[in-house]
């Protein structure tokens, strides 16, 4: 399971990491943000999941909130090489909750970064 990111710009319409491509940029983030959305879901349905980690406390986040904090953890993700099992850990550790909590800050601090796996 990978996290969807707006990809580098390839031209004149919007890209996700994934492949898909926009022609308006509202649209690529809306895909982002319901790719992601869906993703997280998935997480929470695994018996593993003990209401914790940042899949329990992103849902204290705005939208707005949850939607930066899902772009950085993307790209982390992506710049780290992490599979799935080792993002669904983080996601229900610590780390990923205060990970959640620096963001339900406004990570106005910087703080986010020091929790990412």
């Amino acid at each position: 399971m990978n996290l969807h990111t707006p990809a580098p710009d390839a031209g004149r319409n919007a890209h996700c990491s994934c492949g898909a491509e926009y022609s308006l940029v509202s649209s690529l983030m809306r895909h982002v943000a319901e790719r992601n959305e869906a993703a997280f879901a998935l997480m929470a349905d695994r018996p593993e999941f003990e209401g914790f980690g940042y899949i329990g406390g992103r849902r204290h986040l705005s939208d707005h909130q949850r939607a930066e904090a899902d772009r950085m953890l993307a790209l982390h993700i992506a710049y780290r090489g992490l599979d799935a099992e080792r993002l669904f850990a983080w996601a229900n550790s610590k780390d990923g909750r205060f990970y959640a909590d620096a963001w339900a800050d406004g990570n106005r601090y910087g703080h986010a970064e020091k929790s990412l796996p």
